[in-house]
Parts: C-alpha cells; structure tokens; sequence
C-alpha cells in the first residue's frame, strides 16, 4: 500500500489515535449535540482511554498499518455522508473498533470472527454486529478505496505527523498518553 507505513516512526495507529482525539477535542470543546444517534454512542465515556483502546485492537487483531488508514477513510465517509454526525468521547472508541474490524475483513488476508473482535472490543457480538451493520449502512456500503486516494491519504498522515512531532516536540513512538478529544469534524479535514 503505502511506500512508507511510518513517518519519523510515527505508526499510522498512533497517527489515527492523534487525528481521532483531536477531532473529539474539537467537538466536544463546541459543545455540538448529537443530532444522529447511533449504535456507536456509550451513555458515558469509557473508562479506557483512545489511545490504550486503539493499541489493545492493534495489538491483539495483529493489524498491519494500513488497515488504520483503511479505518480513518471509512469514518471519514461517515462525516462525509452525514455532516452532523459527531464524532465524540461517547462513540469514538466504537467507530474505532468497527472501522479497524470492517478495514482488515476487506484489506487483510486473515482476519477474526466478530466473537473474537468484541471480545478485544470489549462489546457483545449482537452489539458489534449492530454497529457493523449500522457502519455499512452509513458508508453505502463503499468500501472499496482507490489506490491514489490511499496513497493520497498516506501523504497526508506523513505530513501530519511530521506536524505534530514538531508541533509537540515529542519523540516519534511515545507511548504517552494524550487528553481525549472531539468534533463535526472528519479524519480528512484535520490532514489539511
């Protein structure tokens, strides 16, 4: 896929952890209401934070990089589909879950049983099976990605990343932990 699947040894999963904290910062800092209500909304913020949540899918689904941009262009179609779609500390770690889980079933040669991912995702099979259902729907069921927007994609987590070592000095890789986020935003336009 992408030449590349780091930038300065920044991994795409932590790149689309940063998008996706950024992006509920945003939102919830304009306290913009829900207007869809989805199966993706918890009625409080879990207790396990985005990032610890995104490397614990990671780790135990054995995900490749490129599923987590894979996952960020799906969510991406969501808010571009439906623009008053929030995306927020309530139903980020569920978009996670099911855009990662939907990205490796098409992209990834060997994947798991919607058992095993809600296990990890800490969810029931019947409620990942909702929101798989629910995440299709509201991407049309487009899930094919067209090699240059991939690639397009990729430039643009390079030179975000690159962006945020600069902007917050730290050093590529780190595993500290970032305050949650959110907005009416999409992956996409945060790369801008």
């Amino acid at each position: 896929m992408c030449i590349r699947d780091r930038y300065m040894g920044m991994s795409f999963h932590e790149l689309m952890i940063e998008i996706l904290e950024q992006i509920v910062k945003k939102t919830e800092s304009l306290k913009l209401p829900e207007k869809l209500k989805t199966h993706f909304s918890s009625k409080e913020v879990p207790a396990i934070s985005l990032p610890s949540y995104v490397r614990q899918i990671s780790r135990y689904a054995e995900c490749e990089e490129s599923i987590h941009v894979a996952a960020l262009i799906y969510i991406d179609r969501i808010v571009a589909h439906y623009p008053s779609f929030a995306i927020n500390s309530r139903n980020v770690h569920k978009l996670a879950l099911v855009g990662i889980m939907i990205a490796m079933k098409i992209f990834d040669d060997i994947f798991m049983r919607n058992s095993d991912y809600a296990i990890i995702g800490g969810v029931t099979v019947e409620e990942l099976n909702c929101m798989e259902h629910e995440f299709l729907a509201l991407i049309d069921f487009d899930l094919h990605i067209r090699e240059g927007d991939y690639n397009n994609y990729c430039s643009k987590l390079h030179k975000f990343g690159a962006r945020k070592i600069r902007e917050k000095k730290i050093s590529p890789c780190s595993d500290k932990e970032l305050p949650l986020a959110s907005t009416y935003e999409s992956p996409k336009k945060m790369l801008t």
